[in-house]
């Protein structure tokens, strides 16, 4: 059995919604976090094990509260619009193992180090790293330096979290929004007393806005609501994976071109 997944949508992403929930047919532990104006549960029957809503009056935080409902101790919350297009189920769950072993609150599955991504060398030269079967390392980020340098300890990007961390996140500052809640210094302050890793990678993948490894690789597909044109094929500098092009070039093809009235915006980021 996989780690839960939890897929976090709006009603006004349903074709986004309907692209990342075909991808992941395969993966059967999954629930659906979405607004109370969804009224597709029946269609949607088969590919999650529960659909959990919260009111659009919320403010995102507290939308996120509805993950107390949920049985499990640890899950991956990710959104529609990243596209999990490759995953290792056997790796997710010794990463589950592992936190739970040693009390460990997040792991971000983002590569944070140089040349891709976040230069951890300018936050913490001494800051541990721990060898994770032999995989990658562990980077802790929730120390001193991190914030200084305006680290988001919290961010919206796929994680892995201990649900009992998360929720007092949420409960605390259920009054952020979404475009808040990543700069919130005082919510940045009180998750640097937690327990935050993310990865160093042996063989980082540029997969479109983030950079990731083959256990798992989310594909960033909308910018400001318009889908992704990688062109020039470069992200923080760095030429997108070939095979992830390749699969994002079948993906267009299959649920966009002919069929969708979003526009296109060229590179990512801008």
């Amino acid at each position: 059995m996989e780690p839960l997944l939890i897929i976090y949508s709006h009603s006004s992403f349903l074709d986004i919604l309907y692209v990342a929930t075909d991808i992941l047919k395969s993966y059967k532990n999954k629930i659906l976090l979405i607004d109370e104006n969804f009224n597709m549960d029946n269609e949607y029957k088969n590919d999650y094990i529960n659909v959990l809503k919260y009111k659009n009056s919320a403010p995102y935080a507290t939308r996120l509260q509805e993950i107390k409902h949920i049985n499990n101790d640890y899950f991956i919350i990710i959104h529609e619009v990243d596209l999990l297009i490759k995953y290792d189920t056997n790796v997710l769950n010794k990463f589950e193992k592992y936190m739970k072993e040693n009390d460990i609150d997040k792991i971000e599955f983002q590569h944070c180090a140089p040349p891709y991504h976040i230069n951890k060398r300018q936050f913490e030269t001494n800051n541990p790293e721990i060898n994770f079967n032999d995989i990658c390392k562990l980077y802790r980020t929730s120390n001193v330096n991190m914030i200084k340098q305006g680290y988001a300890l919290f961010n919206v990007n796929p994680t892995m979290w201990k649900k009992d961390s998360f929720l007092k996140i949420m409960y605390k500052f259920s009054h952020l929004g979404y475009k808040q809640i990543e700069g919130d210094s005082n919510l940045t302050k009180y998750v640097a007393d937690m327990n935050c890793y993310s990865l160093l990678v042996k063989n980082p993948i540029n997969c479109g806005h983030f950079v990731c490894d083959y256990f798992f690789l989310p594909l960033h597909i909308l910018r400001h609501g318009k889908i992704f044109d990688p062109k020039p094929m470069h992200t923080w500098g760095v030429e997108m994976d070939k095979e992830v092009l390749k699969i994002y070039n079948e993906i267009i093809n299959k649920y966009f071109t002919g069929k969708t009235k979003r526009q296109f915006c060229i590179g990512f980021p801008g």
